[in-house]
């Protein structure tokens, strides 16, 4: 199953599936690797990353750890809690509050006269 872990819980036999960082960023070949000594996790410790994918039928299981599409989900309603929230904010700034008042500077004069 592949699980979202923090970088920080990684450990010696845990295989990661997914770094979620672009390939020039890491020292390694590819994305996805098993950790099997402290010189590799002292790695990707060093990376400074958030987050990773783990495969626990490859490596060590993180048993609190989310599935990829419990996570997955939980960062959707998280997107749509803060649209929902930018939208409803937006509509309070837009709404008409108060009396209209005309702008502050005049219509500029019409490019093409029509002819006379």
């Amino acid at each position: 199953m592949i699980k979202k872990v923090s970088a920080s819980s990684l450990q010696i036999g845990m295989y990661i599936q997914d770094l979620n960082c672009g390939w020039m960023d890491h020292p390694f070949a590819t994305n996805t690797l098993k950790i099997d000594n402290q010189k590799t996790l002292d790695k990707l410790q060093s990376l400074n990353l958030s987050w990773v994918y783990i495969d626990t039928d490859k490596g060590l299981d993180l048993p609190e750890a989310p599935s990829r599409e419990e996570a997955n989900r939980e960062q959707q309603n998280l997107v749509e809690a803060l649209t929902t929230t930018t939208t409803v904010q937006q509509a309070r700034k837009t709404s008409f509050q108060g009396s209209w008042s005309p702008p502050s500077r005049p219509f500029a004069k019409p490019i093409y006269s029509s002819p006379t």
